[in-house]
């Protein structure tokens, strides 16, 4: 019995160690990003689509009324870009890091590597996540039910840890950072012209993870199909993220 209470106590330990080391490196990383305020300036940037979206679109429907058709897709596009600027905040964050070789000292400090790149992967998800969900359900111009657009939240929100990791493995510093980011958004945008090919030609997209997401927004009232859309585009999401992390620990740690 004494045992079990001391292997209990140690566990517990342990967990609120780590605890501790999350919400020291959350408290750091907040800092950094609105120390620059071009950085800080991006969690407000949801705000701003959602003002576009709920003024802006309606006010250029009445002059374009075929938008209305459109504005599941208009939704779909802005959530995805929204999810990426996380990804763009912890991106430029780290790099700074890499130039002052703080990412070298993590390995020598009681931070594992393992857990120091969940910690940048969880938050930068958490937040393409809540991004995504605010935008769907304040949009004004779309009505999802909630739970699905949780669903799709999720699937925004594994766009950011995949941006980052991409930008992090390749770009040797800021401007390199930016090139890569102009270059990333072509994969946001490039899933849209499925829409507008009326044929069997378009499932060719269906290579990319967010081909799938758009179509689960563009068809969410067809349950099953929504599932089956849903379902693609997180299995894809996972393979990448695989792939690219076992890229991102052999070029960075």
């Amino acid at each position: 019995m004494e045992t079990q209470i001391i292997v209990t106590r140690g566990i517990k330990t342990m967990y609120w160690h780590k605890i501790n080391k999350i919400r020291v490196l959350l408290k750091n990383d907040l800092k950094n990003i609105f120390r620059d305020r071009s950085l800080g300036f991006m969690f407000f940037v949801p705000l701003i689509f959602i003002a576009l979206l709920r003024y802006l679109v309606p006010y250029i429907t009445t002059f374009l009324p075929v938008l209305t058709d459109y504005y599941l897709i208009i939704v779909g596009v802005f959530c995805a870009i929204t999810a990426t600027f996380p990804a763009y905040l912890i991106s430029f964050v780290m790099m700074d890091e890499r130039d002052e070789n703080v990412l070298a000292v993590f390995k020598v400090m009681p931070v594992s590597p393992a857990l120091f790149i969940l910690y940048r992967t969880a938050f930068i998800t958490v937040f393409a996540f809540l991004f995504s969900l605010v935008l769907i359900l304040f949009s004004g111009i779309i009505h999802i039910p909630i739970w699905q657009a949780i669903l799709l939240s999720m699937l925004y929100s594994l766009l950011a840890p995949f941006v980052a990791l991409v930008v992090l493995s390749f770009a040797r510093n800021k401007i390199e950072g930016a090139t890569l980011f102009k270059g990333l958004s072509f994969i946001v945008a490039l899933p849209v012209a499925g829409i507008f090919i009326d044929s069997g030609w378009r499932y060719l997209l269906g290579i990319i993870p967010l081909y799938w997401t758009y179509e689960s927004v563009m068809n969410f009232s067809n349950i099953p199909y929504f599932f089956m859309c849903f379902i693609s585009s997180l299995v894809l999401h996972i393979i990448i993220l695989f792939l690219t992390f076992r890229l991102f620990r052999s070029r960075v740690f």
